[in-house]
């Protein structure tokens, strides 16, 4: 099977592309705070606010999340909340005032706070799909987006002061991450079954083999798993 068509390949990618968006978002708009400082006319307490305000904003999501969860399962919630972190930093860019930007940034830290909780989730999933570890990649593809953010900020700072142009740019690149997630998240959060017992030779009557002592079958939770 090709590395396309590899269902644990393809949800990898698209997690991973989750990832990618999360650490690529923040570190955008945080690249930025000199320039948004300036053109707020804002004091550096001030600063310290608007920081602390996407903080507050995570913190108080964390209890609606698991609601969140129920209602629309961590595929819907992660891809609905990488489109509004997008969105969110054109509305950073455009903020007239102060408080529209604190707005702007408490929003930013509930949607962090959901997009963290759906995307660990999938990725969760899918090594209990297929008994394959990912997630020690998918939180390195994390500081790779960082790591994007501040390469595209260099050049952008370097061709124009304009936050607007910079965050424009970088909602592009997002968007193309967000239909990358689109194509192989998983659309249920729950493991698959477990293989019918009867596969394995287990008997109607006492429910283990005949020639194997009952407590002699694997242990949950010590399943070694294989790495990709």
């Amino acid at each position: 099977m090709t590395r396309l068509h590899d269902p644990f390949r393809r949800g990898q990618l698209a997690i991973a592309a989750l990832f990618l968006s999360l650490g690529f978002q923040y570190a955008t708009w945080a690249a930025r705070i000199p320039a948004i400082k300036a053109d707020l006319d804002l004091s550096a307490a001030e600063v310290g606010v608007l920081l602390m305000a996407a903080g507050v904003g995570a913190a108080v999501s964390f209890p609606a999340v698991a609601w969140l969860m129920r209602r629309m399962g961590s595929r819907r919630l992660a891809l609905l909340s990488q489109l509004g972190l997008a969105l969110l930093l054109l509305a950073l860019a455009a903020a007239p005032n102060y408080p529209v930007a604190l707005l702007v940034m408490c929003a930013d830290g509930v949607l962090v706070g959901c997009l963290n909780v759906a995307m660990n989730a999938q990725g969760a999933a899918l090594e209990t799909r297929h008994e394959r570890n990912t997630m020690a990649r998918l939180h390195a593809v994390f500081s790779a987006g960082s790591l994007l953010a501040a390469l595209l900020a260099s050049g952008m700072t370097a061709a124009t002061g304009s936050v607007a142009a910079h965050f424009g740019v970088a909602v592009v690149l997002l968007a193309a991450l967000g239909v990358t997630a689109r194509t192989g998240l998983l659309d249920e959060d729950a493991p698959a079954d477990r293989p019918d017992p009867a596969d394995d030779g287990v008997t109607a009557d006492d429910g283990a083999p005949a020639d194997v002592p009952a407590d002699a079958g694997p242990k949950p939770g010590r399943r070694r798993w294989t790495v990709p």
